[in-house]
């Protein structure tokens, strides 16, 4: 499966974690060393192109998944979530970008409780903290 969108993790020493390797190989959501990420880019497969760069600051966490669905058409689709979550004063804040399979991009400050598409993510243990 070839996909349309690639990430690379940029960190604040200015080294990336691409998610493909020039050999092929591909780095994990998860191998993202989060206490010293400082940008995620959204990359077009195609043209190489950056579709979202997310800059983070201290105290926000990353936010990315990719959500798979069947078109009414009966086509296989798939959306990429990129965005980033904050809690502050107790209060948690969130933005999040959803980029449609034809380029659109719909951002929204919060998950919509248990929506198929806007819907909130089961967090992974390398994304707890």
């Amino acid at each position: 499966m070839s996909l349309q969108f690639f990430w690379v993790a940029v960190y604040d020493d200015d080294t990336t974690l691409p998610q493909f390797e020039g050999n092929g190989q591909e780095n994990l959501y998860k191998d993202i060393c989060r206490e010293k990420l400082v940008r995620f880019d959204l990359i077009e497969n195609q043209t190489g192109e950056p579709k979202v760069v997310l800059h983070l600051v201290e105290g926000m966490r990353l936010i990315h998944r990719r959500r798979n669905f069947i078109r009414s058409d009966g086509i296989r689709a798939t959306v990429w979530l990129v965005g980033w979550q904050e809690t502050r004063n107790g209060v948690n804040f969130q933005v999040i970008n959803f980029v449609f399979p034809d380029g659109h991009i719909e951002t929204m400050n919060r998950f919509i409780g248990d929506h198929a598409l806007y819907g909130a993510v089961n967090l992974m243990d390398a994304e707890k903290s």
